[in-house]
């Protein structure tokens, strides 16, 4: 799952949860999605929250969705325009992206199958792929909120693409 699920969607949720009940641990595990559903199912987690699809299976996995994140193109002065940027003109810069297999990405291909995904990076941490985009070294296809700071204060720009990127869904899966 993509790093930023923690940072914008858990953190809040977490602060929230700690001010009421402050001596509950809590343990975020990052790891496969067939792990972390195997230990859904043997209770070493409570939840899973992902992007990507959620098995349900004889186990009474319950599936809910919770938000939907907006991704953008970001780059630095060294890549930006100011005019619209058509997906012929994407698929001529260098894209940093957080994976080929990531779900962001997949979706991505599939809205738009006239995008070429041929990054010149693969980062497999949010945080990696911003720290690149910083330092000149393409566009970025990142979660929108989370480079929001970035975009206000000018350290990132956000290209004017002339098609919308689609959202990234978020689920919960738990055993009823």
């Amino acid at each position: 799952s993509p790093s930023y699920l923690a940072v914008l969607y858990l953190s809040d949720l977490i602060t929230d949860f700690r001010k009421k009940y402050p001596n509950i641990k809590i343990e975020i595990v990052s790891k496969s999605m067939a792990d972390l559903i195997a230990m859904l199912q043997t209770q070493n987690i409570d939840i899973v929250i992902d992007c990507s699809p959620i098995p349900t299976d004889k186990s009474k996995t319950e599936v809910k969705y919770l938000t939907s994140f907006s991704h953008c193109f970001v780059t630095t002065d060294k890549y930006y325009t100011n005019k619209p940027v058509g997906i012929e003109a994407l698929n001529t810069l260098p894209l940093i992206i957080c994976s080929q297999t990531s779900e962001e990405i997949k979706l991505l291909k599939n809205a738009m199958s006239e995008i070429k995904i041929n990054p010149v990076i693969e980062s497999w941490t949010t945080e990696t792929l911003v720290k690149l985009v910083k330092d000149g070294n393409g566009v970025g296809y990142i979660q929108e909120e989370y480079v929001r700071g970035d975009l206000e204060n000018g350290t990132l720009k956000k290209l004017n693409i002339s098609f919308t990127p689609p959202k990234l869904d978020i689920y919960c899966g738990y055993i009823s």
